[in-house]
C-alpha cells in the first residue's frame, strides 16, 4: 500500500460511486487503509466508512493496516462507498478500494437482506504469503 487518497477539503462525507453495478447483483467490496504516517502530524484518523449511506465500520488507523471486506447485494442499480469525517481534525483517507462482481449462484442460500462480512482470514500451514 504504497499510495492513498486523503481528502483535507472539509467536506463531511467523500463518496465513490460505482455506477454499472445493476440492483439484485452481488458484489464483493474491499477497502484498505494504512497511515503510515503520511501526513506527519503522527495522528492517526478515525473515521466512518459507509456503504449506500449506511454505516459499514469505523476505521481506526492508530496500530497497522486495516482492512474490510465483504459481500453485498445491490439494492439499487449503483453502489456508493463513502469516507465520512467525524471529527473536524480527523482527515478520512483510502489506500485501496476494490469492487468485483460474483457470480448469480455464488452465496445464493443468504438472503439478499444480509451482508457476508470477512472479520478474519488466517493461513494455517503455509510457508509463503497467501
Amino acid at each position: 500500500m504504497g499510495t492513498l487518497r486523503s481528502f483535507p477539503e472539509g467536506l463531511v462525507k467523500n463518496c465513490y460511486t460505482f455506477g454499472h453495478v445493476t440492483q439484485g447483483s452481488k458484489n464483493l467490496l474491499r477497502a484498505s487503509f494504512y497511515y503510515g504516517n503520511y501526513d506527519r502530524r503522527n495522528a492517526p484518523p478515525t473515521f466512518d466508512l459507509l456503504l449506500d449511506a449506511d454505516k459499514w465500520a469505523t476505521v481506526d488507523t492508530a496500530d497497522s493496516p486495516v482492512f474490510f471486506e465483504l459481500v453485498y447485494t445491490a439494492k439499487r442499480d449503483g453502489i456508493s462507498v463513502c469516507l465520512a469525517q467525524t471529527s473536524k481534525d480527523q482527515i478520512p483517507f483510502i489506500n485501496t478500494l476494490e469492487i468485483r462482481g460474483l457470480d448469480s449462484g455464488m452465496y445464493s442460500h443468504i438472503s439478499s437482506e444480509y451482508v457476508l462480512s470477512n472479520s478474519l482470514r488466517l493461513a494455517f500451514g503455509a510457508n509463503c504469503e497467501v
